[in-house]
């Protein structure tokens, strides 16, 4: 009995010193952070997240603990709300993020959009327009890293410009990253930045107390915000949503919407069993062993758009009480890891959840809202399709579908499309129209020529061709109901020979072009070989090319490239 009660006593014992020493640890890390300059809300707030994960707290969320929400109130059932609450109205957007992995250096906001507009162009017009009338006022929480590239761009909005820091910037805080080996605060002297991390979104509540732009709001008058991602181009402000904030006294009510192709790698609402609070769980947040239950949209049916409306009044309240107490995302990572060769040690990187705001404050409210409050520029083919004609810009400059467009989703290969560079090496002639796409997939490089138009789902395989990809124009059409798929050489002439398909138009580089003479029967002799045109503008003036089912009518054109190591 006392021998089998050893190995429990060591392992807590083990545990204790543990502890002892992490607590000896924060210390460590608040003199760092105050020496940094970190205001006290940070501290305070990262301090307490340090000890959760000094006490075992990993961030991850098991599926045992929670269970599914099966239903919610629909945007589409709440009243109309007042104009006249716009009056109280903050538009908060979240501005922490570089468009890094996009292979864009500067914050992400600054990306282009449509014909030269970049994100933050069309949130500045949104917002002045509803200044016309009422006095909505706009914030932007920049991290270390967007405060000076935002701050440039608003250069061209001289009355916004002028008072950056007394009305318009809020900023992050930072956080100490936590060397994995010794749990002590890194120290790496060749570059010491790369110690710290910005707190992200989480960090809005301290940046309105710390700043003292919480306390000014409420003084001028301000109730309610509305806050949401930048990179959201859906999150725009909403009356039925403001006015069930505001009619409900709820301190934060949540914006979800149905999980679907697109967004099921977004978190999930879920239910906390021990106590039936609302609560959203992020993939990073789910152990791999749940990893099946996270991505079953029959399970978890609605995923978050990120759109939160806050009443100023509670947050406040439940700041200076102590009760906002947010959860932590822990992410292990090497301390540089955009640098292969010298990563560095292995950390850990602590932030406060902005989401885990829902579960904090008692009375938090999720309303199911439509999908297209849900519209991020998160990746490269996301762009690729709101830059496409499926999107415009509306009357109230936000960017919706266009009238008749299908919501087109875009993959293309991450081996051959790292960057927005090589997205746009594709597009030298000019977008590919997507308005009747409902989904484009692309492995391997290709250039899109000319007026080339995307009917239904479609995938194109090109084959390695180095530096001289094939061209694809005309019109390429998946039939209702099935897939279209274009692919290289042997694999192209069967399909297009079986296929009982609509017409679709591909253009190749370095190949002949062959006039098609197709016989009652089916049989095809080819004639008129020509050397295929040498440059784009050459081939621009080139017939489009027809690849077409066994009954193609005679003197249509096929641009054949087998022997030239495959077509598309």
């Amino acid at each position: 009995s006392s021998s089998s009660q050893i190995p429990s006593f060591a392992s807590a014992f083990g545990a204790c010193l543990v502890l002892m020493a992490a607590v000896a640890f924060a210390e460590d890390f608040k003199e760092k952070m105050v020496a940094q300059g970190v205001k006290p809300e940070f501290c305070d707030v990262w301090l307490g997240l340090h000890s959760k994960f000094c006490e075992g707290d990993t961030g991850l969320i098991p599926e045992s603990s929670i269970e599914p929400v099966n239903e919610l109130v629909d945007w589409d059932s709440l009243p109309e709300g007042d104009p006249s609450l716009l009056d109280k109205t903050v538009i908060l957007k979240l501005n922490g993020m570089l468009g890094t992995d996009m292979g864009f250096d500067k914050a992400k906001c600054l990306l282009s959009v449509k014909k030269e507009q970049t994100i933050l162009d069309l949130v500045v017009h949104q917002t002045k327009q509803l200044q016309e009338q009422h006095p909505v006022r706009l914030l932007l929480l920049n991290s270390v890293e967007t405060e000076e590239d935002t701050r440039e761009f608003f250069k061209t909005y001289p009355e916004l410009h002028d008072m950056w820091e007394s009305d318009v910037s809020l900023q992050q805080g930072l956080c100490p990253k936590i060397d994995a080996a010794t749990r002590q605060p890194v120290v790496w002297p060749a570059n010491p930045s790369l110690e710290w991390c910005s707190s992200g979104d989480g960090g809005v509540f301290a940046a309105l107390l710390a700043s003292g732009k919480l306390d000014q709001l409420l003084e001028d008058g301000y109730e309610y915000a509305f806050v949401s991602s930048i990179e959201n181009l859906g999150a725009t402000v909403d009356l039925r949503m403001l006015a069930r904030l505001a009619t409900s006294d709820a301190p934060i009510v949540a914006e979800f919407c149905s999980r679907g192709a697109g967004c099921a790698e977004r978190g999930h609402l879920a239910m906390q069993r021990d106590c039936a609070g609302l609560m959203v769980r992020e993939r990073e947040q789910c152990p791999q062993a749940d990893q099946k239950d996270f991505h079953d949209t029959t399970k978890y049916k609605f995923c978050s758009t990120g759109n939160m409306w806050l009443n100023l009044k509670h947050v406040k309240n439940a700041l200076v009480e102590g009760e906002l107490k947010l959860s932590a995302t822990v992410k292990a990572e090497h301390l540089d890891p955009s640098s292969p060769e010298q990563p560095g040690p292995e950390v850990f990187v602590l932030k406060p959840s902005l989401t885990s705001a829902l579960t904090s404050l008692p009375g938090a409210q999720a309303i199911c809202v439509l999908c297209d409050r849900c519209n991020y520029v998160m990746t490269c083919d996301q762009l690729f399709a709101l830059r496409s004609d499926a999107y415009v810009v509306g009357g109230d400059f936000t960017l919706v579908l266009a009238p008749g467009a299908c919501k087109p989703i875009v993959e293309f290969d991450r081996k051959n499309y790292k960057t927005l560079h090589d997205f746009e090496q594709s597009v030298p002639l000019g977008m590919p129209s997507l308005k009747a796409c409902k989904k484009l997939k692309v492995n391997g490089k290709i250039i899109f020529g000319p007026h080339v138009s995307i009917d239904g789902e479609v995938e194109i395989h090109s084959g390695d061709h180095g530096d001289h990809p094939p061209i694809v124009t005309g019109h390429i059409r998946g039939t209702p109901g099935k897939l279209r798929i274009l692919r290289d050489a042997d694999d192209m002439l069967s399909h297009v020979a079986l296929s009982a398909r609509p017409r679709s138009y591909v253009l190749m580089p370095q190949t002949k072009v062959i006039k098609v003479v197709t016989s009652q029967t089916g049989a095809r002799t080819q004639q008129q070989a020509v050397p295929w045109p040498s440059t784009a503008s050459a081939a621009a003036a080139v017939p489009v090319s027809v690849v077409r089912a066994a009954a193609a009518p005679a003197g249509d054109l096929f641009y054949h490239g087998a022997w030239a190591g495959g077509y598309v």
